[in-house]
């Protein structure tokens, strides 16, 4: 991608995260992609530490389903981390 695609691309999702956090944060079923509880568990934990709550996160529970935007919102962090290592010319923000 061109950098400013991903400059794009960035203005596009932040305003998709924007309207999914007005929208009170929809329930998402991330055990129809995520079926594997050990891989659920290891994402749900990663999220809640990025989302800067890690005592939030509790083992016992299953986290089938889980808010929207939160999952965009990190799944985007660690995209545009990714983009930054292949695209020097663009700017995290």
């Amino acid at each position: 991608m061109k950098p400013i695609e991903i400059k794009l691309l960035d203005e596009f999702v932040d305003m998709l995260d924007m309207s999914m956090s007005v929208a009170s944060c929809n329930d998402f079923n991330l055990a129809a992609l995520m079926p594997d509880r050990t891989e659920r568990l290891e994402f749900v934990k990663a999220l809640h530490e990025w989302n800067g709550d890690p005592e939030e996160f509790d083992p016992k529970r299953d986290y089938k389903i889980v808010h929207d935007s939160l999952v965009l919102g990190y799944l985007w962090q660690k995209a545009k981390a990714e983009l930054g290592r292949s695209e020097p010319n663009w700017k995290l923000r």
